[in-house]
């Protein structure tokens, strides 16, 4: 299981993931998550960033993820993260996937990300699910063998 200190919630992860170091941007403190090894800005990885709530707001968030050109300006819908009420904004780009970002306000942290497949892009929603600002519940290992056997089934392609 991954905590991020700086914005105190668990994220449990794949076995094998691993979560870079944080980065400065105007976006806050962000890291990429994914498959170890992790390559620096590899479109595949996820990213995850924690920010002051009083300095970024969601929609403001929303605006720097799409400096770098999104298509249109992503539509925020309801949503609920571990018991949090969220954020959901699909973020499109020119001549790439599509991707699923989530945005969720505790205290003063506002924590936003995206977590997909590294190679289908496709939201991973196990993963996902498991994003709270409370402390890890109790049977949170069993959660990531389920979550590990459910990942992986999703990678290996049905034979007929």
């Amino acid at each position: 299981m991954y905590h991020n200190a700086e914005g105190g919630f668990p994220l449990l992860l794949p076995a094998g993931w691993t979560v870079s170091p944080a980065g400065q941007t105007p976006l806050g403190s962000t890291y990429e998550l994914g498959p170890a090894p992790l390559f620096e800005g590899r479109p595949g990885n996820g990213r995850l960033v924690v920010a002051d709530s009083a300095q970024i707001s969601v929609e403001k968030a929303v605006e720097l993820l799409c400096d770098s050109g999104c298509t249109r300006m992503p539509e925020l819908m309801e949503a609920v993260l571990g018991g949090s009420e969220a954020k959901l904004a699909v973020v499109e780009r020119p001549e790439q996937p599509a991707l699923e970002w989530h945005f969720v306000k505790h205290g003063g942290t506002l924590a936003y990300f995206s977590i997909h497949h590294s190679d289908t892009l496709e939201p991973l929603d196990g993963v996902i699910q498991t994003f709270s600002f409370d402390p890890a519940p109790a049977g949170m290992a069993e959660q990531r063998a389920s979550l590990e056997t459910a990942e992986c089934e999703a990678l290996v392609p049905k034979s007929n």
